[in-house]
């Protein structure tokens, strides 16, 4: 028996290549190894983009592609992976009996289910088996596709070995007997509750794809989970609960060592909540400590347990990046979105600006019930720290409460809009025209804090002034004047060879230049400053 384990292509404006290590997938694929030939299929990563039909033709006043400037968002709407008389190709060669098809976000449900569609092209008798969080927010909904066999909801170890089991020994009458497998039989559904793993010390087969093929900068990265689950359940997010659970410390050494065999360099921990069991933790930290790697944490540090004495052990350890998040500034916002608050962010953050560490800092922009001013206020606030700005984009998913108020009873018809890149607005003070606004100023502010990294302190008018770098470029000049001086977002038309003007909210432009005026903008890597006393 063959499985493929398929990470498909997508299709946006963008995506993020250094988030793409398939880990997931090399956790199932390691739990039914023993019951079957695995392959690993990376259908998104390492593939040049390729330019795909647009489905948001509301969106071309905001992304074009012949239009430049430093502070643009996204210029074209593109394919990242394979096509699909490639994937078909791929699949045909390989005969699989089954393939096991990653489906973890809405917006991208038709390129797995595509795949799907192929498999079963190339042959009906291939079973396929979704999973991930699209299609464990609408299970049902996903098998009423003919392509698809079966659905698993939640994490897939336990599910998918006791399905291949049977399938390996055709007991295929006893579906009903697999806890937590989804599928249907004639016109009926079998819907399982999720799945939770309570058995977490599986180590992921990362023999089964070429590290040479993940890459941060020039070294080999991998994703890495010391626990799963959190305890938290913010409005905005669109998982489903999961209770928190940890790793052992013997199999976290284990796995380790096979990582160092594997030449990794930079590990990533993608836990949701890295640092909630902070014994847990402190005790990981020494068991990477003196491997000569770099460590960083792009998802989910839990800033409440943070202090002093863990940040330095961390950056003992190997830890050169932290991703914090903040969700907004303002308590009210966060009360709504049931999002814990507290002073521990903002006290741990002088001290972590003192260190080495890089930080970025996300927020989330367009939330139900927040207005203009509590996301500027975010952002003039993070402009005056040592970090990058993150800003978010919210965007409905299933299952949450704001998902049939902004696409309508027919949402499901609409599963394309759940991606930040389309600036949906949720709420009548924040329209698209706001959003793409604010996404605009908080790549302004970035900018402002790499001048300030690379040239150190001056006020905003010597940029205008000085005879370096920036000046010689006389279309970044017109551009950053006319933001200065117009309070308008200008870009280049490479074209028509002019400059024009882009959709702006001219009083969050000006309400941003009124605010930041008293204050400043300092750097990511540096402390050195930006002032705006002269505008």
């Amino acid at each position: 028996m063959k499985i493929l384990f398929i990470q498909p292509p997508i299709e946006d404006y963008y995506d993020t290549g250094i988030r793409t290590y398939p880990l997931g997938l090399l956790y199932l694929a390691k739990k039914v190894e023993s019951l079957a030939d695995v392959k690993i299929i990376d259908f998104r990563t390492y593939i040049k983009p390729k330019q795909a039909k647009n489905p948001f033709p509301e969106l071309s006043e905001y992304y074009k592609e012949n239009l430049y400037s430093p502070f643009s968002l996204f210029k074209k709407y593109n394919r990242f992976g394979s096509s699909e008389e490639d994937m078909k190709k791929r699949i045909e060669s390989e005969k699989p009996n089954i393939i096991c098809i990653s489906s973890l976000f809405s917006a991208y449900a038709e390129e797995a289910l595509n795949i799907a569609r192929i498999a079963k092209e190339i042959d009906r008798d291939i079973i396929t088996v979704l999973g991930g969080t699209h299609p464990t927010s609408l299970p049902e909904e996903v098998l009423k596709n003919q392509n698809v066999d079966f659905v698993i909801r939640g994490e897939g170890e336990t599910p998918l070995y006791n399905l291949i089991h049977k399938l390996k020994n055709g007991d295929l009458h006893c579906l009903r007997d697999i806890n937590r497998l989804c599928f249907k039989s004639k016109e009926e559904f079998f819907i399982s509750p999720l799945n939770i793993e309570r058995d977490l010390n599986t180590i992921p087969a990362r023999n089964l794809v070429n590290a040479d093929n993940y890459r941060i900068g020039k070294k080999r990265y991998t994703f890495f989970l010391i626990s799963r689950g959190c305890p938290f359940r913010c409005a905005f997010c669109g998982r489903l609960p999961v209770p928190f659970r940890k790793k052992s410390l013997k199999t976290i050494e284990e796995e380790l060592e096979e990582c160092l065999n594997l030449g990794i360099e930079w590990i990533d921990f993608e836990d949701d909540m890295l640092t909630y069991d902070v014994n847990h933790f402190r005790e990981t930290l020494k068991i990477f400590s003196g491997k000569n790697l770099i460590l960083s944490a792009m998802n989910g540090i839990y800033s409440e347990t943070l202090n002093k004495v863990i940040v330095k052990e961390m950056i003992e350890a190997g830890f050169k990046r932290i991703n914090l998040s903040i969700v907004d500034l303002s308590t009210s916002i966060l009360k709504i979105q049931k999002r814990f608050s507290s002073n521990t962010f903002f006290e741990i953050l002088p001290y972590l600006e003192s260190t080495e560490l890089l930080m970025e800092v996300h927020f989330i922009v367009g939330l139900p019930q927040q207005s203009l001013k509590h996301i500027l206020d975010t952002m003039i606030f993070l402009s005056g720290r040592r970090c990058l700005l993150g800003p978010s984009a919210f965007y409905v998913v299933p299952k949450i409460d704001a998902c049939e108020m902004v696409l309508g009873s027919n949402w499901k018809e609409k599963m394309k809009y759940m991606r930040s890149s389309v600036l949906i607005p949720v709420n009548p003070d924040l329209s698209r025209t706001t959003l793409f606004t604010v996404m605009k100023l908080a790549r302004f502010i970035n900018f402002l804090k790499s001048l300030a990294d690379k040239y150190g302190s001056m006020d905003v008018s010597e940029i205008k002034n000085t005879p370096f770098e920036l000046s010689n470029n006389n279309i970044i000049k017109e551009i950053f004047t006319a933001l200065i001086n117009e309070k308008r977002f200008m870009a280049y038309d490479k074209e028509k060879k002019t400059f024009v003007y882009e959709p702006c909210d001219e009083q969050a432009v000006k309400y941003f230049f009124e605010e930041i005026k008293k204050k400043t903008v300092r750097g990511y890597k540096t402390n050195s400053v930006i002032t705006f006393e002269e505008i």
